[in-house]
């Protein structure tokens, strides 16, 4: 089925009561609710939403009606900060920056959703300042391109460095929390977009590792951190390129590939992108865009895929000059197969691994498990005391 037409399938406010919804509500409820959004705002916000049409941007789409929020809360940011209240501004770039994130989601089709990640990127800086929430933004050159990424470091002290990477749609603006604790744990942190992604000027590629790997070099070149104790962790679909970089990358200290794909996921079943009220709908959708393939089928996205899997590779096989390898999946995984790691295991590949019965996606049910397990194990591979 052409998802041109599914694009431009109206839906009412009730039909949200689906699988697209249902996962947006766990964001609502968590990542939006502790940045200060207001429940019942933004679930009137997503009621006004009446279609899933990624190339919509007026009135009743997805872009307008969660950009529209996060405007208001901008403007009374803005005004706060003018009258000097530092507190009750930073509470507004909060929710501003959150509402953006949301109306960008899952990726840049628009003008609209790309001016909306450019304002969630100026409240992230705000949140940044008013929070005292270290970040310095870096261009790299490379391949004639610029790498945007953002270092943050706990001090004067020079420290390794963890390089952050997320997925189709958790880009390097995630996880503040959590990189506030790996630099209260000795790390600095360097976030980066998966390529197709946030600021990346490149498509998702095969070998978009060597963008990663473009990084490590910049960072031997820094005396402030300690560049050659350089990990990797890596989330979602970027979790094939920390087994790849962890393969092939000795500058590498150790990766954690959290619920990346490996082979059985770059070979999927389907021949159709499933419909746009779906979660793997929104999410295949985007896949094909950061790939370059947007043409509403799966038709030549099944091959390119393909051609990521580190089986066809060749790559799945041990070497004594592997890098140390640490996975973390839930068994009820609906986007990235735990099949995939009985694959990786098969092959003799050394590896750590803390798999979770039940959990979905990166198992984020236990990750008051996985988080602090993933740290010592990193501290410990890096040589940290």
């Amino acid at each position: 089925m052409k998802i041109l037409a599914l694009m431009t399938m109206l839906l009412t406010a009730p039909a949200f009561a689906n699988e697209i919804y249902d996962a947006w509500g766990d964001y609502i409820t968590g990542g939006m609710i502790e940045e200060g959004v207001d429940p019942e705002e933004a679930k009137r916000a997503f009621g006004k939403i009446v279609t899933l049409d990624p190339m919509a941007s007026g009135p009743g789409s997805w872009v307008y009606e969660l950009n529209f929020p996060g405007d208001v809360h901008l403007r009374e940011a803005e005004r706060l900060e003018t009258r000097g209240d530092d507190d009750a501004a930073h509470a507004a770039y909060r929710r501003a920056m959150a509402y953006f994130d949301a109306a960008r989601f899952p990726a840049l089709y628009t003008e609209a959703r790309r001016n909306a990640y450019r304002k969630h990127l100026f409240a992230y800086r705000k949140v940044a300042h008013f929070s005292g929430f270290p970040l310095e933004l870096i261009d790299i050159p490379f391949e004639g391109k610029t790498i945007k990424v953002h270092l943050h470091k706990p001090g004067a002290t020079p420290q390794p460095v963890l390089i952050w990477s997320g997925g189709l749609d958790g880009w390097k603006t995630a996880g503040r929390d959590f990189k506030q604790q790996l630099m209260d744990e000795g790390f600095s942190v360097l976030a980066i977009d998966l390529p197709g992604t946030g600021e990346s000027e490149w498509l998702l590629e095969p070998d978009s590792d060597r963008i990663y790997s473009a990084v490590i070099d910049y960072l031997k070149t820094r005396d402030d951190v300690v560049g050659d104790k350089v990990g990797v962790y890596f989330g979602s679909f970027s979790g094939v390129y920390a087994i790849k970089l962890a393969l092939t990358n000795p500058d590498v200290s150790a990766a954690v590939n959290h619920s990346g794909g490996i082979h059985l996921f770059f070979n999927p079943p389907m021949d159709a992108i499933p419909p746009l009220t779906t979660s793997m709908g929104m999410r295949a959708t985007a896949t094909t865009f950061v790939m370059g393939l947007y043409n509403g089928e799966m038709d030549g996205v099944k091959d390119r895929l393909a051609e990521f899997s580190l089986k066809t590779l060749g790559l799945l096989k041990p070497t004594p000059e592997q890098s140390p390898l640490l996975n973390i999946y839930g068994t009820a995984d609906r986007l990235m197969p735990i099949q995939d790691l009985d694959v990786l295991m098969a092959s003799g590949v050394k590896a750590t691994n803390l798999v979770y019965e039940g959990d979905r996606h990166m198992a984020w049910e236990h990750a008051d498990d996985h988080q602090p397990r993933m740290i010592a194990w990193l501290k410990e591979q890096m040589d940290m005391p």
